[in-house]
């Protein structure tokens, strides 16, 4: 009897332990599938991104490039960038950009690395590269320094602003000449106006020495210095014509003259 109830106590204590391990069995699966379940999604999201850079790495029309931090050793470059300076992906993987003389201004590409070793990022920086024809291209570039297998890389995207800021010029001047033709126009309106006024004085003026020239006799001593006060008054009569004429108040009279003779 007592050998029976120490077996039927064995049996009950093992299967109490096969239950409980069961369910640690049951417990460490799930757990597994979760985490399992995560690293999969995590690598889908993943793959996901990465297709995501690739689509707009080779579809971008701004240049872009990955470098190696520590040598400028070119990794990748996209056709924005094969484009804008003139060169073929497979003549430039390999290299490096102090290689191919891309930056025009060795200075300011000193002062990017140091700001981007400093910092680890760059934001807008304005520099002068070479372009497809020679000719001088600015841009402003943005860079990333991102770790992948114990390597640093260097991500560069930049945006040529070179017609922006040709049409900004442009713009500037037209802006400028504007303001100066509004100057010259209010130069013209007090211009006219003081050529009205004189004008009427010199009508008066002129009415009155016609009259004083008129009642005096034909060899009187003062018909001469008349005569001078009539021609300086047709001389500022035709003064303010010409003024005018520049404020576009009055229609031009051109007449052949004689240069020799005026000079004279």
């Amino acid at each position: 009897f007592i050998t029976l109830a120490i077996s039927r106590q064995d049996e009950i204590e093992v299967g109490s332990r096969t239950g409980a391990l069961e369910a640690l069995v049951a417990e460490r699966t799930s757990g597994l599938r979760e985490a399992l379940g995560a690293l999969q999604a995590e690598r889908a999201e993943r793959r996901d991104a990465e297709e995501r850079f690739r689509l707009a790495f080779g579809t971008s029309p701004d240049p872009m490039v990955i470098t190696r931090l520590r040598d400028g050793l070119i990794l990748a470059v996209n056709p924005g960038f094969c484009a804008l300076h003139g060169v073929e992906e497979e003549g430039v993987l390999g290299r490096t950009v102090v290689d191919l003389g891309l930056w025009l201004d060795a200075d300011a590409r000193s002062r990017f690395a140091a700001q981007l070793a400093v910092t680890g990022a760059v934001r807008d920086f304005e520099a002068t590269f070479r372009g497809a024809s020679g000719e001088a291209r600015t841009c402003l570039v943005t860079a990333g320094v991102l770790r992948q297998g114990g390597v640093d890389y260097v991500f560069s995207a930049g945006k040529d602003v070179t017609e922006a800021r040709a049409t900004a010029a442009r713009r500037q001047r037209l802006e400028e000449d504007l303001r100066q033709a509004q100057k010259l126009e209010a130069v013209g309106r007090l211009a006219a106006g003081v050529a009205h006024d004189f004008n009427n004085l010199l009508t008066a003026i002129s009415a009155n020495v016609g009259m004083a020239h008129a009642s005096l006799a034909s060899d009187h001593a003062d018909r001469e210095h008349l005569d001078d006060a009539l021609e300086a008054v047709k001389r500022a009569t035709g003064l303010t014509r010409q003024l005018l004429t520049f404020t576009r108040r009055q229609a031009a009279d051109p007449r052949p003259v004689d240069v020799d003779e005026l000079v004279r």
